[in-house]
């Protein structure tokens, strides 16, 4: 098996040199980094990165926490981080939370003692991640949150700025002459936090009362990530009073709410206006086509990958908290008339 070493001497440089340009550094000349990489190639020489660990170097390895693999949302974030990862020669390891805050901290653990260069986490709902946090700090491992992330543990995180995004989505509504918005929220995290302060004053900022029955919250299944629509829609739109606008702040919702909406035999938009959250593919199977706050998923992944690996590659130790929020559009549609 041929070794750097041999690289090395059958290219006429340093073994470091050869390090360098697989590491895409250093100031090797573009004819030797050619040169190297095609005898690379040739070769099916691949850096021994289980011996990099032992010696204390990097694995070129990132740990991705999720939270239910098979999501759709997640998926598209994954992409990012992947192509960003693949750039900068590192590969991903994947564990599955289930919205299981014991999991999440499980993998963690595991990430840690696999020596795992830095940990991407998409943290579970409610603020229990926070544990996560204070162990990955206390290990001095380096990570990133993506979507969520808590006031009361500052870290590294890469977000869609859901305060915007709840704004848009409710002023829009209130321009197509809605004063009664319903909000369907969920378990509490920043993520649907944000998004109702964004509601709220947009309200407010048009001289309109938040009234408590036209909110309500969905629910998420631990065993299969359902988040379903039906419960809290059907049940701010039976009320006599019922709003005459929806703002969903999550697309996977829109399912149960358009059930909802049929069973109590009201059209969309003449009888409820829609607005969702996300620009899921999922979207395409309603009938009919929703107005959505446009999350830009890939985008967030391929910013949350640059950040940990500049974190990870960055050795200084006044390292200052890097939080970035990525502006989210309306997508217009049908579902607002």
């Amino acid at each position: 098996m041929i070794t750097i070493k041999d690289i090395a001497k059958l290219t006429g440089v340093t073994p470091a040199a050869v390090s360098q340009v697989l590491n895409n550094k250093g100031r090797v000349s573009a004819q030797k980094r050619k040169e190297i990489l095609e005898l690379c190639k040739k070769h099916n020489y691949r850096p021994n990165y289980a011996a990099k660990s032992l010696q204390g170097k990097k694995t070129k390895v990132i740990g991705i926490i999720t939270n239910f693999f098979g999501n759709a949302f997640f998926g598209e974030i994954v992409k990012g981080i992947e192509n960003i990862a693949l750039q900068n020669n590192y590969v991903l390891l994947f564990g599955d939370s289930r919205e299981c805050n014991e999991r999440e901290s499980m993998y963690v653990d595991t990430f840690i003692e696999r020596q795992v260069d830095g940990i991407i986490m998409y943290p579970t709902f409610s603020y229990e991640f926070e544990q996560s946090i204070r162990k990955m700090n206390a290990h001095g491992i380096p990570f990133v949150l993506v979507d969520k992330h808590s006031a009361n543990q500052p870290a590294n995180f890469v977000a869609c700025d859901d305060l915007t995004g709840g704004y848009i989505a409710t002023t829009h509504l209130i321009k197509k002459g809605h004063k009664k918005i319903g909000f369907l929220g969920g378990p509490p995290c920043s993520t649907i936090d944000n998004r109702y302060k964004g509601y709220k004053k947009a309200l407010e900022e048009n001289g309109l009362v938040i009234d408590q029955k036209m909110i309500s919250n969905f629910e998420i299944t631990n065993k299969q990530n359902i988040i379903d629509g039906y419960p809290p829609a059907s049940k701010i739109l039976s009320e006599k009073l019922h709003p005459t606008a929806l703002f969903v702040t999550t697309d996977e919702a829109i399912p149960g709410v358009m059930k909802a909406i049929r069973q109590l035999k009201l059209k969309v938009p003449e009888g409820v206006a829609l607005v969702g959250y996300g620009n899921m593919p999922l979207l395409n199977n309603e009938d009919m086509a929703i107005t959505t706050v446009n999350y830009p998923q890939v985008e967030v992944g391929e910013k949350s990958a640059n950040m940990l690996i500049d974190t990870i590659e960055n050795t200084k130790d006044d390292k200052e908290l890097n939080q970035v929020f990525i502006k989210p559009d309306l997508i217009v549609r049908e579902s607002c008339g």
